[in-house]
């Protein structure tokens, strides 16, 4: 009998394939900026004990991306038994514990208690771009849930997908700057902040700058109905 609400299709597999290419793409210029800034790692002794460029561990993940790509674009022809999919045992536990408002309040607790204790950490620039490959990596592979996708892809979720993106980008800059400013107070200098504001904005210029905003924000919101 065939599914009325396939979790796969050849469109899905396809539209995931160039989702995984662009993901190659990022990586291999993150990569690039790895090489020229982030220096070698020592290994650990079970694996010699020898030093090893960071990008190198870049460049791995940035192939397995591309053939996770390939794999995608080449394998459309029997969507039901592509491998590539959302664990059933993973979606039956988050739809059992993280479903439940109590736990998942709990655990938004934890992980918000956890990103300021280790803020130095979670305010690295490597430390961000993991964070960011974990979120795109989960959103893809829970594209490939019928429901899940049911609901991203709805024309007026799609901006909150991308919002839930910018929040974190934003959460990640400010706990960027605060470990940046509390350093800079430790050492006795002034505050980023505190630097280079010779420039004061008077009302004209911010009557401009909302006149422009409110322009391109309303012609998006123009291009968005009508498509």
């Amino acid at each position: 009998m065939l599914d009325p609400h396939p979790d796969l299709t050849k469109a899905v597999i396809t539209g995931l394939g160039w989702l995984y290419l662009i993901l190659f793409v990022m990586n291999a210029f993150w990569t690039w900026r790895s090489y020229h800034k982030d220096g070698a790692v020592r290994l650990p002794r079970y694996f010699g004990g020898t030093e090893a460029p960071v990008a190198a561990f870049w460049a791995i993940y940035a192939a397995l991306l591309l053939m996770l790509s390939i794999a995608h674009f080449t394998n459309t022809s029997d969507p039901e038994h592509f491998l590539v999919r959302l664990p059933l045992g993973f979606k039956n536990a988050v739809d059992r514990f993280i479903a439940n408002p109590s736990v998942y309040f709990a655990v938004s607790v934890a992980v918000f208690v956890a990103v300021l204790t280790g803020r130095r950490w979670f305010a690295k620039p490597t430390s961000g771009w993991i964070v960011l490959n974990a979120a795109l990596l989960f959103l893809a592979i829970s594209m490939t849930d019928w429901d899940f996708r049911q609901i991203v892809g709805k024309p007026d979720n799609v901006p909150i997908v991308g919002m839930l993106f910018l929040v974190g980008y934003f959460t990640w800059l400010y706990l960027h700057r605060a470990v940046e400013n509390d350093d800079r107070v430790a050492a006795g200098r002034p505050v980023r902040e505190a630097e280079h504001n010779e420039k004061v904005l008077v009302w004209p210029d911010l009557v401009y700058t909302e006149l422009i905003c409110m322009i391109a924000i309303s012609a998006v919101l123009i291009f968005w109905g009508i498509a």
